[in-house]
């Protein structure tokens, strides 16, 4: 059923912002609204740090130049991260996997789906992931992270 609500909540969201590629500025300001206090940040892996506090962050793979958006939210010393191409990133990204090992978080990735792919053809789902990294924490704010991560 919540797989169901995130494709529906996907299919609004597009309508709305269309299907692109959405920069660090856009996703801080949809974060900041829907999220508010709780919001912590869209930023590189390496700049973040997680907070109970403000459990809801938009995060980057790459340290410099942008490469693919993910989802972390933070519960206690747990972080969901979703990748809506359901990859296992402690091989994709070790030392990040590393960085929160040593600041005593658990990395956990929640999605078992794929919701992305490279071979979409002419749809430009290879470049959405910032809004289905949005749409993903939009869920948990809907329905907890107990449903959230079996989406």
């Amino acid at each position: 059923m919540i797989r169901e609500v995130y494709k529906n909540l996907m299919k609004d969201l597009t309508q709305i912002m269309g299907n692109g590629e959405l920069d660090s500025i856009q996703l801080t300001a949809m974060c900041k609204a829907t999220f508010k206090k709780e919001f912590n940040s869209v930023c590189s892996w390496s700049e973040y740090i997680p907070d109970k506090n403000k459990p809801y962050s938009i995060i980057n793979t790459e340290n410099t130049i942008g490469e693919h958006w993910l989802s972390a939210y933070t519960d206690g010393k747990n972080v969901y991260v979703y990748d809506s191409f359901a990859r296992n990133l402690k091989r994709k990204n070790k030392d990040w996997y590393e960085l929160a090992k040593n600041m005593n978080y658990k990395l956990i990735f929640v999605n078992k789906g794929q919701d992305q792919s490279d071979k979409n053809g002419d749809t430009p789902a290879q470049i959405n992931c910032g809004l289905r990294s949005f749409n993903w924490l939009y869920c948990v704010k809907l329905y907890g992270i107990k449903k959230a991560r079996h989406i």
